[in-house]
């Protein structure tokens, strides 16, 4: 069975909200990879990602953060298996309650949240990472998205899949660097997991911060 979930509703859950613009990229294909160079806005970066993600990328970059959201489409209705996610944000971030001003705040926020919006989730692992250069903190979670707390649909559109459980793994990076906190994240169904992995490990290897 093919597995995803609707454009709208993962935007609102997991991005926590943060607008988005379409833009132009450039990007180059190799070993089953794509390379994306952002040099614009407030931080620069660069990073290799699975070329099979190459549906849709939105980019958005403000005076206060920039944000690279690309996704695997599998099935029509804006349906997708594997998404990955990448944020700089400028310190204080004030778009929540209490403002957040470290990579920590961020993580625990965050966790917060998609255990607040669900019922059946986890924290599998947590340890130190470096990316870039950069000491960091990374949490593996999983989720059911058939358990969420408050459903934004009141019944299954044509397309969209169904069945008892829906189980997703993520894999979540925070780390601050140069007034900014950035928050990383690669999402996938389970069935996929075993490849997510390799995919996320590849990309912290290739990913650098252009100074």
């Amino acid at each position: 069975m093919v597995s995803g979930r609707r454009t709208g509703w993962k935007v609102y859950t997991i991005l926590l909200i943060i607008p988005l613009i379409i833009l132009s990229v450039s990007m180059n294909c190799s070993n089953g990879y794509k390379l994306l160079t952002e040099d614009k806005g407030i931080a620069h970066f660069s990073f290799e990602y699975p070329a099979d993600l190459n549906e849709e990328t939105i980019r958005s970059s403000m005076d206060d953060y920039i944000c690279v959201f690309i996704i695997r489409r599998v099935v029509k209705d804006g349906w997708w298996d594997k998404d990955l996610y990448v944020l700089a944000e400028k310190i204080p971030i004030q778009r929540f309650e209490a403002e957040i001003h470290d990579a920590v705040t961020m993580i625990e926020k965050y966790i917060s949240d998609v255990k607040d919006s669900f019922e059946v989730f986890q924290v599998l692992e947590k340890s130190s990472v470096n990316i870039g250069g950069v000491s960091g903190e990374q949490v593996v979670y999983t989720f059911d998205a058939f358990s969420r707390r408050m459903p934004l649909l009141d019944a299954p559109l044509e397309g969209e899949p169904a069945g008892p459980s829906l189980v997703w793994i993520g894999r979540l990076i925070c780390f601050d660097h140069n007034g900014l906190v950035w928050f990383i994240k690669m999402e996938s169904t389970e069935e996929t997991d075993e490849q997510t992995k390799l995919d996320f490990e590849h990309f912290i290897e290739t990913f650098r911060i252009l100074e």
